[in-house]
């Protein structure tokens, strides 16, 4: 299935701690916090403070605006900057505590079971080279945080505006994901492979 998502089916959704809300741009049919094998968001973090617990989960976190977060790994005494083209990757039981660097940031988030995926998430800021994604990946979402651009998929072309998402699963057969060349692509792209 090839679905262009738009704000009509994204869902805020109150962080698992209580302390803020996400923005849920997609996940799989699990119903609950715990239940889901997948879920894409983002979420706009304005003050320091704990991150979520996610047993038997893993994360990719990247800054998609402000100038980006210091994660604190409490349990490991360590730290790690995820700022501009960073993807920061940790699991979803390490107690964390982020300090903003420099006022508040939207995140982009991707949370996962390891055991039934692999993943990888790359971010892009103002790339004017063609991208061109052959991939075998059971998910595909392309995230534009940007001016408009489009997709082509097999010869089918797809416009996505800023703030939409192009979701691509395997079953549509698509072998070959294009941008348009010469145009600027702000945003993510998320790759979930099943194990």
């Amino acid at each position: 299935m090839i679905q262009i998502l738009t704000s009509a089916n994204y869902k805020t959704m109150p962080w698992k701690n209580g302390l803020g809300s996400t923005i849920e741009l997609a996940r799989d049919a699990g119903q609950d916090m715990q239940q889901f094998l997948w879920r894409i968001s983002m979420a706009d973090v304005s003050t320091n403070g704990p991150f979520s617990i996610f047993p038997d989960r893993q994360r990719l976190l990247s800054i998609l605006e402000g100038e980006g977060l210091r994660l604190n790994f409490v349990q490991r005494g360590l730290q790690q900057t995820v700022k501009g083209l960073d993807v920061c990757a940790f699991s979803g039981e390490d107690v964390i505590e982020s300090v903003l660097l420099d006022g508040p940031v939207r995140d982009f988030n991707l949370i996962y079971s390891a055991a039934h995926f692999s993943a990888q998430m790359k971010k892009f800021n103002g790339d004017l080279t063609a991208i061109e994604l052959n991939s075998g990946a059971e998910i595909i979402l392309i995230y534009n945080h940007a001016q408009p651009i489009t997709l082509e998929l097999d010869q089918q072309y797809y416009p996505l505006n800023s703030g939409e998402s192009l979701k691509v699963e395997k079953n549509s057969d698509i072998q070959l994901i294009k941008f348009l060349k010469n145009t600027p692509f702000t945003g993510v792209i998320i790759e979930l492979y099943a194990r």
